[in-house]
């Protein structure tokens, strides 16, 4: 009996040491992503705000509307989650209702299953994103220079997703601990996009 009392004692000693030493680090996690969106904010001249649902940047960049927050279904909030970055610039004239996102590969190939795609006849746009909404007003906005646009930045930003939705230019990161350059080189890489992928002829309009 004194035995397995002891065993006990110990098993609850190790729980203890595990809950907290995952709670300590969970802590230095969330600061050291406070202290990158912190600094991210200061070093381009926007404003950082902690938020019941994690921090969050914005503010304006050459005269668009950005914003660096994390992702609703993020695992932020748990014992050492996985955060879901999304860094968004603001696009002029681009319909509301069209979304499009990045799906290469494997998964660019499953998405043609997708439930009211819109099928384009141009390779690669048609392979690698997936369009949904207002089919006339989405062909009218993805012009072949457009599509270029949009497929480099599939190809080259270093995040896991990249989309456009409510107006918005949007690339998705996963990360446990963010890199201030990684999201620099990220938001930059939206901003130098964004004038491609604005639809001045359809300012206003929807």
């Amino acid at each position: 009996m004194i035995t397995l009392a002891a065993n006990a004692v110990q098993i609850g000693l190790v729980i203890l040491a595990i809950v907290v030493a995952t709670g300590l680090l969970t802590w230095g996690l969330r600061k050291r992503r406070r202290d990158v969106w912190h600094d991210l904010a200061r070093a381009r001249g926007l404003t950082f705000a902690e938020r019941t649902d994690g921090p969050r940047v914005s503010g304006r960049l050459e005269g668009r509307t950005v914003e660096v927050s994390i992702d609703d279904v993020s695992s932020d909030r748990d014992l050492g989650g996985v955060e879901m970055i999304r860094i968004a610039v603001e696009l002029e004239g681009v319909p509301r209702e069209m979304t499009t996102e990045g799906v290469p590969g494997l998964i660019g190939d499953l998405a043609v299953l997708a439930e009211r795609r819109i099928d384009f006849e141009q390779e690669p746009f048609h392979h690698n994103a997936l369009v949904q909404g207002d089919e006339m007003q989405s062909r009218a906005y993805w012009t072949p220079s457009r599509q270029k646009t949009f497929l480099q930045l599939v190809e080259t930003l270093p995040c896991d997703q990249v989309e456009i939705r409510d107006g918005r230019v949007i690339a998705e990161l996963r990360e446990i601990v963010s890199d201030r350059r990684r999201l620099e080189q990220i938001l930059d890489g939206l901003l130098g996009a964004a004038s491609s992928l604005d639809n001045l002829a359809g300012r206003g309009g929807k």
